[in-house]
């Protein structure tokens, strides 16, 4: 059960990971891999633990910073990569227009760390700063992020 439950997303997780073997420079292939992967893992944790649905969750994480990896551009990249994403996910014919709307928007809003948004986003932009977090914990975070990652902290109790 749980396979098919995810069959969407594995599906658009693998031909995302082979997106990013196609990007040229080394370094910047493997931490799109391990950063996706990070958020992915992440985000698992935390939309199962406020009811959201995951594998929409987990389909967020795999294309949140797609085009800023696979274009180099981190500039405006929620917002291209919302377009990026929404042009994906109705390619795959996986999804419904509604699950669409709701990663894109989640997508779009992945770098408003300071705003307060849809639940699905929320999720998004906390498993991002968590992720980014362990990558090093001694580097200083913006004040949004570091407050998102203090009750993130006190949410999950670690």
């Amino acid at each position: 059960m749980l396979q098919t439950q995810f069959e969407r997303y594995e599906k658009i997780h693998d031909l995302i990971v082979e997106e990013f073997q196609t990007i040229y420079n080394q370094t910047l292939r493997t931490y799109a891999v391990e950063h996706t992967s990070m958020v992915d893992a992440y985000i698992t944790l935390i939309a199962s633990s406020r009811g959201l649905d995951v594998e929409l969750a987990k389909v967020c994480a795999v294309l949140h910073d797609y085009f800023k990896f696979t274009r180099n551009m981190p500039l405006e990249h929620a917002l291209r990569g919302a377009r990026i994403a929404r042009t994906v996910l109705t390619d795959s014919k996986l999804f419904t227009p509604e699950e669409i709307n709701l990663v894109v928007h989640a997508i779009e809003e992945h770098s408003n760390k300071d705003q307060q948004s849809e639940l699905l986003d929320e999720a998004l932009k906390d498993a991002d700063v968590l992720a980014s977090w362990c990558e090093n914990p001694a580097k200083p975070l913006s004040p949004a992020r570091q407050i998102r990652l203090d009750h993130l902290k006190a949410e999950l109790h670690f």
